[in-house]
């Protein structure tokens, strides 16, 4: 059975609409169809700020997939802007504008900080477990590398004619610049700064999407009407494919998981194309002007932001095959927009303007202006959740535990905790070769009223000490869970102790004990390994437990692969650990060494 759709909206009190040719092209509208554009087009001009809403899903309360405006972010200043990146780990939105990059807080909604000067920016990527971002200066034909916790600009890169879209690979911590005017991508070290490679492209690039797995990236060619797949261990050109019938590519999104391209043209298509083949599965009409498309893995939806005042939400079916959701008012000329996957909400850049004055007889149409300090990104939430606040993300931080239940040695999967079990990881950070030795001690500590197996890191760096820290673990008999209890540390510089920053322990200060490490890991698990308020809030979500991993010390199958962060600073950091060998990988360091059992 059709669903029947019906325009809510108010004006100084409800009214309904009922003229013939409006009433039977609702009642004959199907919820995957869109409206005939007159008629759409007309109800826009009269309700600006009215939304498409599906009535039978309204009164049954799921209203799913559908989106309302929750906040507006006022940021002032004059100038354009490009495109927004999103930090979900950091709650940071970086938006881009005029010759800054604007930092937001999105759990307050709140500017809180700027990158600067950024002259033509257009783009900025994020290295969260480099704690790096970079940003693309189209005016300078160069790209800034900056601090995440400072947001200092610490270096500089030279790139083609007019660097546009600009996409962190993490696989090999590199970056891709591509130019607009130079018809090529520039890419350099994340780490270093050096330059990699100049790939030459057929056309003028617009945005761009990484497949890690795949080893592939997906390139938006805006003059010759198709899409560039790059390799991205050799930076060679791969494919080709064209995306007719869509002409002019612009914003580009990707689903993993089912793999999908959702390319947006310019002739007013939101097209779905096959990232393995470039087969084109489906198309969808979408508003003119568009220039941004964003894919949600949480609820498969995808979205296109056009300048007519309308952003597009859809959804593609197992065969590809996309469908209308809603039509989302959004302010004129918003036409850039990012999504935060953590809180499925939409960002789109926004300002207000005036009319433009009359042409004259014969001369063009001006421009409508921008009202000076009028800037402010517009926040979009879905329609179910609790508007003003961030939903809550299930990160468990209280752990019901017995003393009685714990041991001092013991077997996780990931992690051993026999003494005399070492690993060694080593690799490159800041410059420096870094050292980590991790041994389990023959040695126990009671840490709040519980007995815990002391486990030592020593770090060195260019063969000088820098840090040794005393870990304190302790392994649930019955589950196999590890439990960390806090860490003594010791800092060094000049062979002397500097510092004891990141020590706690648990029962001391308001510190508790957090899980270090699952028995059972499960992907989407999510944890704090460190309870200690102010001075040490790890947490880590575990995605996946199917990862292959070859470091010196040889090929692990079957690893598990966490995320961690902490809500005391921005950034991320990725780690995988072997079944029976534990830490294998710890950002830049990876396992050359580990006790034979």
């Amino acid at each position: 059975m059709k669903l029947v759709r019906v325009f809510l909206f108010a004006v100084s009190a409800t009214v309904l609409l009922a003229t013939a040719a409006f009433a039977q092209a609702v009642k004959a509208a199907d919820p995957a169809a869109k409206l005939p554009a007159p008629i759409l087009a007309a109800f826009r001009t009269s309700y600006p700020n009215a939304t498409i809403r599906n009535a039978a899903k309204e009164k049954d309360g799921t209203d799913d997939g559908r989106y309302k405006q929750l906040a507006e972010i006022k940021v002032g200043a004059d100038g354009g802007w490009d495109y927004l990146a999103v930090d979900s780990a950091a709650r940071r939105l970086y938006v881009s504008h005029a010759t800054k990059v604007v930092v937001i807080d999105m759990d307050k909604n709140e500017v809180a900080g700027e990158i600067t000067p950024a002259p033509g920016v257009h783009g900025v990527a994020i290295a969260p477990e480099l704690g790096k971002a970079f940003v693309s200066n189209g005016r300078e034909n160069s790209a800034s590398i900056v601090d995440l916790k400072t947001l200092q600009i610490t270096g500089s890169v030279k790139t083609g004619a007019n660097p546009d879209c600009i996409l962190y690979e993490p696989a090999h911590k590199e970056v891709y610049t591509f130019n607009g005017s130079g018809n090529s991508a520039t890419v350099f070290d994340a780490q270093t700064g050096d330059v990699k490679a100049t790939i030459p492209l057929p056309g003028k690039p617009e945005f761009a999407v990484v497949d890690v797995k795949a080893g592939r990236i997906y390139n938006n060619s805006e003059d010759t009407n198709e899409i560039v797949v790059i390799d991205t261990k050799t930076h060679a050109v791969l494919a080709r494919w064209p995306i007719a019938p869509g002409e002019g590519a612009s914003g580009l999104a990707i689903d993993l998981e089912h793999h999908r391209l959702f390319t947006v043209a310019g002739n007013k298509l939101l097209v779905a194309i096959d990232s393995a083949t470039g087969k084109v599965l489906s198309t969808l009409p979408i508003g003119p002007g568009v220039d941004a498309a964003a894919y949600d893995p949480g609820t498969g939806l995808v979205f296109a932001s056009s300048s007519d005042s309308t952003l597009t939400v859809a959804k593609a079916d197992a065969a590809g095959k996309l469908a209308l959701v809603q039509t989302l008012a959004t302010p004129a000329r918003s036409r850039t927009m990012t999504l935060d996957p953590e809180t499925h909400r939409i960002y789109v850049s926004a300002a207000e303007f005036t009319a433009p004055p009359p042409a004259a007889p014969g001369a063009q149409p001006q421009r409508p202006q921008m009202v000076p300090g009028s800037f402010k990104v517009v926040v979009y939430e879905l329609a179910g959740q609790s508007t003003g606040q961030t939903p809550a993300r299930e990160w468990q931080q209280q752990f019901q535990v017995n003393p009685a239940d714990f041991a001092t040695v013991g077997e996780n999967p990931y992690l051993v905790l026999k003494p005399g079990y070492q690993l060694v990881l080593e690799g490159k950070e800041s410059g420096k070769t870094v050292r980590l030795v991790v041994s389990v001690l023959d040695e126990t500590k009671v840490v709040g009223g519980i007995e815990a197996r002391v486990v030592e890191e020593r770090e060195t760096a260019n063969g000088v000490l820098a840090e040794v820290s005393r870990n304190y673990l302790a392994i649930h008999k019955s589950t196999r869970d590890v439990y960390y209890l806090g860490e003594d540390v010791d800092e060094y510089k000049n062979g002397k102790i500097s510092g004891h920053d990141g020590a706690w322990l648990h029962g001391t200060g308001g510190a508790k004990l957090g899980l270090l490490m699952p028995g059972s890991p499960a992907v989407g698990q999510r944890y704090y390994q460190e309870v200690a308020p102010k001075v040490a809030m790890d947490r880590a979500e575990v995605l996946s437990v199917s990862e292959r991993v070859t470091t010196p010390a040889g090929t692990f199958e079957k690893c598990l692969k966490t995320e961690e962060s902490t809500p005391l600073e921005p950034g991320r950091e990725y780690k995988f650990y072997a079944p029976g060998i534990g830490l294998v990988t710890d950002a830049s360091l990876v396992l050359v060494s580990y006790t034979k059992r």
